[in-house]
Parts: C-alpha cells; structure tokens; sequence
C-alpha cells in the first residue's frame, strides 16, 4: 500500500509542472498572439519635435513678454524669450533660449541650454551647442561643436570641422563641410564638401587616407584584384543579385540588377550602378561616380568616394557602417547616414 501511494506521488510529482502546458494547449486561452505595433516608426526629428512641443505647451501661443521666464519643461527651466537675437563674440548663455524670429551669433558663442529659433539661424565660427532646434535654415561656421542634437525644417548648412554631436537632420538640403565628424544623419539629400570634379586631382590623397581606414585592406593597388576571391570584370551586365561568402571586387561601369552581399569585403569601381541594396561583413568601398539605389550595410567602414550617390529623390534609404563611414568630396545620400564608430567628412 506505501508502495502504490509513493508511486502515485511519484506520477503526480512528474506530471505537476506539465499540467499549465497541457491546460493551455487544450483550452487555448491565451492563443491570441502578443500585440504589437507595427507601423511604429521613430521620427530621425523625435528629439527637436518633443523638445519644440515643450516650449510650445509653456508659452501659451506666444504670451509670454520678452525676458525671463522660470518654466517647468522636463524640469524646472530658465527660459530665455528673444524677438530676435544677435548675440555677441564670446558671450555665453545659460538660459534655454527661444527666438521667435531670427538668430545670429558671433564667434565662439557657447550655449549651455538648448535652443529653439522660429526663423533662421546663422552662427558664427567655434560656437558651442547643446542643441537647437530651427524651423528655417540654419548655418554653422566653421569649428562649430554640437554636444546632443541639430534640427532644421529648413537646409542646414555646416562649415568646416564641426562636430554635430548624437544626431544632425534637415527637412531639405544637408551641406556638409571637409573635416566634419558625426554619427547620425538625415536629410533629402546629404551631400559631402568640395565637388566631383576634383576626385582626379585629389586621387593620391585620397588613396592615403584610404589606408588608413581599411587598415591592411587595399584594393587599389598593382595587386588589388589578386586580393579579391571574386571579381566581376568591368562593363560586365548581372541581370540578378550577387551572393558571395568571399570578398569581392566590381569592375568599373558594371550595371547590378539587384542586391550584392558579401561575407567579406566589398569594392566597387568607377560608375557602377546597383539597383538592390549592399550588404557586407567587412568594408564597402563605393567608388567614384557610382548610382546606389538601395540601402547600404556594412559590419565594417563604408567609404563613399567623390561624386558617388545613394538613394534618389523621394526615397529614404540608409548608410550604415558599424565601425566608421568616410564621405568623400561629392558624395551625396538621400536618407539616414549611420555609425557607431567615427562618422567623417574627407
């Protein structure tokens, strides 16, 4: 009798932990699968509207007086109202300033709070930024220092050596000047300093500073192609994608119809269209003159040479490169530039 009740027990001691799963299969209460929004996309502007829409549920459609104002927005806030502003070389700010109409700063101006200017902005050179916020164009001089975020409904134009923080994105055009460092970009188009013309005159110190980005890797040499497992010739026609678990080389005025992925690195020459995405694990290299339509991903650097495009007019495509991206004089993007590594303008 002990015997059969230790057995029992045993059986009830097996099965207990079973008895949910079968419930649940049997009954299906919850076989409804979990909801999920899948629409949802983030706004690449999230960080000016949510800012924008702050001030704009604290100034009561525009009532309060020129001056000073304490304010709740995310915490307690100096709000700083302006008419227009024009502000002095070397002044600094402590205030969140909000300018109902145009902006204008002289050199090495340093902002600590953040800034939302209803007009346009134009600062003067070495400035410093939190972040601002613009519903027209705004212009950054040279050496200018962006330590969060810049927005514009308008163009956005960039000088030379700026660094332009988290995120920097236009509703039009995004001029980037030479020696300018980022991370995260959006505008319809971006477009690198200098022009294509000069790709042929700049080439050697281009070739330089190439090396120095892909390290070991250099395809351009007298024994580049020998580097490359796989090599599609020049002028070839490939009316399909190309799949390679080798790195790859694509001759000069080559025409993809559709997506090219690599398992290792990625050359592209002179005026080669693609009309699918890039995928790479290593380095992609877009040569000069190239037409991407598709999305471009690297687990490596992207280096985007003189007069190369990707995307067009109307469509948002992507340039990621996880470890670094390098536009060159004349590059241009129609989306969203991205890297965790070191974001640079040649």
């Amino acid at each position: 009798m002990i015997l059969y009740a230790c057995f029992i027990l045993l059986l009830l001691v097996f099965f207990l932990p079973f008895i949910p799963a079968i419930a649940e299969y049997l009954l299906k209460h919850d076989a409804n699968p979990l909801y999920i929004k899948s629409d949802y996309v983030k706004s690449p502007t999230y960080f000016a509207e949510s800012f924008k829409q702050l001030i704009v549920d604290n100034i009561a459609q525009d009532t309060l007086s020129v001056g000073q104002h304490e304010l709740m927005l995310s915490k307690q806030e100096m709000l700083k109202v302006m008419d227009s502003a024009d502000i002095t070389d070397g002044s600094t700010l402590q205030e969140v300033l909000y300018v109902r109409e145009n902006l204008k700063t002289g050199d090495k101006v340093t902002f600590l709070k953040e800034i939302y200017v209803r007009g346009s902005a134009n600062l003067g050179s070495g400035n410093e930024l939190r972040a601002l916020a613009g519903d027209g164009a705004v212009r950054l001089g040279r050496g200018t220092c962006v330590s969060r975020w810049i927005d514009s409904l308008g163009s956005l134009s960039v000088g030379e050596d700026c660094d332009l923080g988290v995120s920097a994105s236009c509703s039009h055009e995004l001029w980037l000047g030479s020696g300018c460092s980022f991370k995260r970009l959006y505008a319809f188009p971006i477009m690198a300093g200098g022009q294509a013309g000069l790709a042929d005159a700049l080439l050697a110190t281009l070739d330089v500073e190439y090396l120095l980005v892909c390290e070991d890797f250099d395809p351009l040499d007298s024994g580049g192609a020998e580097r490359f497992l796989s090599y599609v010739p020049p002028r070839s026609r490939k009316s399909s994608s190309i799949i390679t678990h080798v790195s790859l080389e694509v001759g000069e005025n080559t025409v993809v119809c559709g997506h090219i992925k690599t398992y290792g690195d990625l050359l592209l020459g002179k005026n080669v269209i693609v009309s699918g995405n890039l995928f790479a694990d290593g380095i992609i290299v877009i040569g000069e003159g190239c037409r991407i339509l598709g999305s471009v991903f690297s687990h490596g650097r992207v280096v985007i040479r003189a007069g190369a495009v990707v995307g067009s007019t109307g469509e948002i495509k992507s340039v990621i490169g996880k470890k670094g991206v390098r536009l060159e004089p004349g590059a241009s993007i129609y989306g969203f530039v991205m890297t965790e590594g070191e974001g640079i303008v040649a």
